[in-house]
């Protein structure tokens, strides 16, 4: 149900999103240009103005037209009354800081996660994963590449993503 399938913004346009999803939904995709991909050029789009602009990179799609309108199609699908979100502190183009982790408790949503390598205790929101315990920073972990099975993702170990979706809370 979530118009951000098929694509990807850094963490911090991520945050801004999530944080005036309203705002955004309500604006035009902007085409930037095309940027290559790993097996194709993808467009890479713009939403809202000024300090307010985020970026996103439509990589599973090889023309801005059908970006468009499977960005639009997505839009009408959002209940805004069972909303999800999962952040991490990964580093791709602006990761979160301790500033933007607590700006994750202005979201509106019935639940919030950041995937973070410390403990923390302070915000009930933050799931640190131990295999990244210690670092400075989240790696992947939607794939595990160095396990047996298949597309196992590394949060599986340390998440009970159940139970979030059923209360809106993080086990730790």
């Amino acid at each position: 149900m979530s118009p951000t399938i098929n694509m990807f913004m850094s963490e911090k346009d991520f945050l801004k999103f999530a944080k005036n999803l309203k705002y955004y939904i309500g604006k035009q995709l902007v085409y930037i240009e095309m940027q290559q991909g790993v097996l194709f050029k993808y467009p890479v789009c713009t939403l809202g103005e000024g300090e307010d602009r985020i970026t996103l990179h439509f990589n599973h799609y090889p023309s801005f037209d059908e970006a468009n309108a499977k960005w639009e199609e997505r839009k009408q699908r959002i209940n805004y009354d069972n909303m999800f979100f999962i952040f991490s502190t990964r580093p791709r183009d602006g990761y979160l800081d301790y500033d933007d982790i607590k700006e994750l408790s202005e979201i509106k949503a019935k639940g919030v996660v950041c995937f973070t390598s410390r403990d923390y205790k302070e915000f009930d929101y933050t799931l640190q994963l131990k295999k990244y315990s210690g670092q400075e920073l989240v790696g992947s972990y939607m794939i595990d590449h160095k396990s047996k099975f298949l597309n196992r993702a590394v949060w599986e170990k340390d998440f009970d993503f159940v139970y979030w979706l059923n209360t809106g809370k993080v086990k730790k």
